[in-house]
């Protein structure tokens, strides 16, 4: 009888441990996926401002590039000539100065 009655306390006992374990990953599991949500979430947003921020500083680059170009424009005389540098002298249309012709 107390053999029987042991063998039943530990059964309870493996039961109600193995419903803890279930509910500890079943909770464990549910957190972990609440992370990946915030961690998708931040990425979508984050992907979102990179590609923001690369639009704006290309259109900045393109406008300093555009710039640049008024700053030495080459006007037909300087074509028929052979290739001079500009009105301004000194910009070789490539973004360097040409240091010789100043």
């Amino acid at each position: 009888m107390a053999t029987e009655q042991a063998q039943g306390v530990i059964d309870s006992a493996t039961e109600e441990a193995n419903q803890i374990k279930e509910g500890a990953i079943s909770y464990t599991d549910g957190k972990m996926e609440e992370v990946m949500i915030l961690i998708e979430q931040a990425l979508s947003v984050n992907e979102k401002k990179y590609t923001e921020q690369q639009d704006a500083l290309n259109r900045i680059y393109e406008t300093l590039k555009s710039n640049r170009a008024e700053l030495y424009p080459v006007s037909d005389a300087d074509d028929s000539e052979g290739g001079s540098t500009g009105a301004g002298g000194g910009f070789s249309g490539t973004g360097e100065l040409n240091l010789d012709m100043m």
